[in-house]
């Protein structure tokens, strides 16, 4: 019996198996080819989209990637097609084109290679379930490390910034301040440190911790006099430890975390201006002198404005900006230059507090995977969220 007679016999004894195999294989070369033509689509509608308007050719220098766990889209974009400028505007432009709830978390420059050219590296994911329950990873954190909360792009690693950094917190009402610094305080009671919290709302925020607070202040007078007896440990602990280190650790003294909540209503007019300048005088000198005496000063406003809300903001050196209202008031609180790379904390949905840019200008910057390619744009978008220790 020749072959081609087997073959018959076999599908007319087989034909049902046969039937659903053959199903199967073009159900799956048509599931791939309406992917591809969808991606296609997808590309040359995001790509064809202003400020960016590349003409077909050019599309065809543009690679995209699709990554999963977590979910990603990356496009790489020659340097030589766009600029800084343009390539954050069609970024924040094209989001909302490729699903919902898709934004730009990170926007890259992969500098010229040997064998490759520069080139942009523009990120976009969807922003949802990236929040952390903070106390459950109590035990996985340094001891010298604060954490901020889950890059939204990569949701497996958690920021972290040092405890000796001293941080801004600038967001309007309702953005997360209050989860930001219920984070910090958790960590700092887990790793057996001293609160000290001022809260001129007449300890509304404050309130919340007394149980955990070594001191409070809750008028401008008690916050006078704490931060007096702040400043007099920062000297104690210099005159002591004066060309014996050149920075202490927890083995050494007690970390010490000074909370100022909205510091914008410390600045004062009228007859209570002598007391105020004195408060932030004294403000100075402990973010001036106490980083390298294990002290952590942390510091939350609502008012971007900070030339006037934060007269000492030039030493705070790490910046994690919540959501504002628009690009002017980011400028106000980040600086021209981190807007130009990427900053856009007024596009952080009014359904997500807690959301945030981090901005560092310390030598210690926050925590990044050394196998990611940090570029001049990156501006990691993170999740810091407060949730009950029982949930």
């Amino acid at each position: 019996m020749d072959f081609i007679t087997k073959a018959q016999l076999f599908a007319q004894d087989h034909f049902i198996v046969i039937a659903i195999v053959l199903f199967a294989l073009l159900a799956v070369c048509a599931f791939f080819i309406a992917r591809h033509n969808s991606r296609a689509a997808r590309k040359h509608d995001t790509l064809c989209a202003k400020p960016l308007s590349l003409s077909p050719g050019e599309e065809k220098a543009v690679k995209v990637r699709y990554a999963r766990n977590p979910k990603r889209m990356i496009f790489l974009l020659p340097a030589v097609l766009t600029t800084d400028e343009d390539v954050n505007a069609w970024a924040d432009a094209v989001a909302p084109r490729l699903g919902r709830a898709f934004q730009a978390v990170s926007v890259e420059t992969v500098p010229q290679g040997l064998f490759s050219n520069a080139k942009y590296r523009v990120t976009f994911a969807p922003i949802r379930g990236a929040s952390m329950n903070i106390f459950r990873h109590h035990r996985e954190l340094l001891s010298d490390r604060y954490s901020l909360g889950l890059d939204i792009a990569d949701p497996k690693r958690t920021v972290t910034i040092p405890r000796s950094a001293h941080l801004a917190v600038i967001g309007e009402s309702n953005s997360g301040k209050g989860s930001v610094i219920a984070n910090i305080i958790s960590q700092e009671v887990a790793f057996g440190g001293e609160i000290w919290f001022i809260d001129l709302k007449a300890g509304m925020e404050a309130e919340n911790y007394c149980n955990v607070l070594a001191r409070k202040a809750y008028t401008l007078e008690e916050a006078h006099d704490l931060l007096t007896d702040f400043n007099s440990n920062v000297d104690t602990l210099a005159a002591e430890w004066r060309g014996r280190t050149r920075s202490l650790t927890d083995a050494q003294t007690c970390h010490r975390l000074l909370v100022i909540d909205e510091a914008a209503d410390m600045v004062r007019s009228g007859s209570s201006k002598k007391l105020s300048d004195s408060c932030i005088e004294l403000v100075r000198s402990i973010l001036s002198r106490s980083r390298a005496l294990n002290c952590m000063v942390m510091v939350a406003t609502q008012n971007p404005r900070v030339s006037t809300s934060l007269p000492y903001r030039s030493l705070l050196l790490t910046t994690l900006a919540l959501r504002l209202n628009s690009k002017s008031e980011a400028t106000m609180a980040l600086g021209e230059d981190a807007v130009k790379r990427g900053a856009r904390p007024w596009q952080i949905p009014f359904s997500r507090p807690g959301d945030g840019r981090s901005v560092s200008e310390s030598p210690e910057p926050a925590e990044s995977p050394p196998d990611r390619c940090m570029g001049l744009l990156r501006r990691p978008l993170l999740r810091c969220e407060m949730r009950d220790e029982n949930e």
